[in-house]
């Protein structure tokens, strides 16, 4: 998805610093800087990061347990651990991830749900986040943008082909490359 929104924005991936939802059964979140993931939603198991559609998100219940278990941690080093060294200053060393060039929907609910769009960017205009409602009622193509002319971040709708970057991956395996 990131690769085929760096194309449609006509800029190199690696120059750009993108947040992907993909929301459909599963769910999730994911900053990209660079080419890279610097952020997920996603945990240890599959019960952690956005709140899916039987999953719980969230926090993995069974991260005390594993952290007491695996990294001898006690229960006071553990809260704090969570209250104060976590979340993106835990991922990143630090708590602010610098400018956004786009927000991008992707997944089943992601690029078929005005309506979940709309919601999501709504309040975020101070961000230079803003839907516009006519784009985001029809979104088209491989890549749509559904933002407004002239917004300082893109929000763009992705068509999500999961098999076909399994395929690729594995060719990239397979290749050694």
């Amino acid at each position: 998805m990131a690769e085929k929104a760096a194309a449609f924005l006509s800029r190199r991936l690696e120059e750009l610093s993108l947040i992907t939802l993909h929301l459909g059964n599963g769910a999730s979140a994911t900053a990209i800087h660079g080419g890279m993931s610097v952020d997920t939603s996603m945990g240890l198991t599959p019960l952690e990061g956005l709140m899916m559609g039987t999953r719980s998100g969230d926090v993995d219940p069974a991260l005390h347990f594993y952290l007491a278990r695996e990294a001898g941690m006690e229960l006071d080093a553990i809260e704090d651990l969570l209250y104060t060294k976590s979340g993106l200053r835990g991922v990143c060393g630090t708590n602010d991830l610098g400018r956004l060039d786009a927000l991008v929907f992707t997944g089943g609910i992601g690029e078929n749900s005005a309506l979940v769009r709309r919601m999501s960017c709504q309040g975020l205009d101070a961000l230079g986040i803003a839907v516009d409602d006519a784009k985001n009622g029809s979104p088209s193509g491989e890549v749509s943008s559904v933002h407004y002319d002239g917004g300082g971040v893109s929000v763009l709708v992705v068509r999500t082909n999961e098999e076909l970057e399994i395929a690729r991956q594995t060719m990239l395996l397979i290749r050694g490359s």
